[in-house]
C-alpha cells in the first residue's frame, strides 16, 4: 500500500466532490479534513499530507469545502499498525495507554475489560488521537460512500421516482406523493397518498394521506 515505507496513521477520506448523485453537495453533518500536497500515488490510490481536521461546518463553509478539492469528507475509516497507534496513545492519551497495558497484563479477562471500560476516558479517536497526531496521511477514496445519518440519505442510495419520492420495502402503496420517503420495515402493507415532503416509516400496517383512496384502489386490485 502507498505510504508504507514510513510508519504512519492513515485516514481513508472521501472527497466532498465525489458522490454518485451530487458531486458538489455541501454537507454540514460530516467532519472534513484539509489535505496538503500529494505524497505518493499507486494507480488510483493517492496519499496526501494532512493539514488539519475540521469538525461539522456551517452551511456557508460546507459550500466552500464542496467547491474545493482540498477538503475531504472524513469517513472515519482508519488503518494503522498496532505499534504506531499505541505510541500515539502513549503520547496523546497517557492515562488510556496505561489502562490498556494493565488490561494486557491481566490477559483481557472479563474482569479486566470491565475494569478498563469503567475507568477509561470517553473520547472519540478523532479528538483523542487523530487531531493531535503528527504521523498521519490521508488516502483519497474513489468509491461511493454515504454516512446514512439522515432520512435524506435514502434518496441518494435508492432511486427516487419522477416526483422525487423514494418508496422502499415490501407492500408499499404510494400514489401522488412529492419529495416524500416511504420506508416499510414490517410485513404489513403501508400506504402513502398525496404526501408532500413527508417521511413515513412503517412498523405495522398503516396508511398516511387519503386512506379511503387507498382502500378503494386496494379493493379494485384484489377484487375477483
Amino acid at each position: 500500500m502507498p505510504c508504507a515505507p514510513r510508519l504512519r496513521l492513515r485516514a481513508i477520506l472521501i472527497p466532498s466532490w465525489f458522490s454518485a448523485s451530487d458531486p458538489t453537495r455541501p454537507e454540514t453533518g460530516y467532519g472534513y479534513i484539509h489535505v496538503g500536497k500529494q505524497i505518493s500515488r499507486t494507480e488510483d490510490i493517492r496519499c496526501f499530507a494532512v493539514k488539519r481536521f475540521v469538525e461539522k461546518p456551517t452551511l456557508a463553509r460546507a459550500r466552500m469545502y464542496a467547491s474545493s478539492r482540498t477538503y475531504l469528507w472524513n469517513s472515519g475509516m482508519f488503518v494503522w499498525k498496532t505499534s504506531v497507534i499505541l505510541e500515539e496513545f502513549k503520547r496523546s492519551m497517557p492515562a488510556l495507554y496505561r489502562l490498556t497495558l494493565r488490561a494486557t497484563r491481566d490477559g483481557f479477562t472479563k474482569r479486566a475489560i470491565d475494569s478498563f471500560y469503567s475507568a477509561c476516558e470517553s473520547q472519540s479517536i478523532d479528538y483523542g488521537i487523530m487531531e493531535n497526531a503528527a504521523r498521519i496521511v490521508a488516502v483519497r477514496g474513489t468509491f461511493f460512500w454515504d454516512d446514512i445519518g439522515s432520512w435524506e440519505a435514502m434518496s441518494r442510495i435508492h432511486t427516487a421516482n419522477k416526483r422525487g419520492t423514494v418508496a422502499y420495502g415490501e407492500g408499499v402503496f404510494e400514489s401522488d406523493c412529492e419529495k416524500a420517503i416511504v420506508y416499510n420495515a414490517s410485513q404489513s402493507a403501508v400506504a402513502a397518498i398525496g404526501l408532500k415532503g413527508h417521511r413515513d416509516r412503517g412498523d405495522a400496517g398503516r396508511c398516511s394521506g387519503d386512506c379511503p383512496a387507498f382502500v378503494a384502489s386496494y379493493q379494485e386490485v384484489t377484487s375477483p
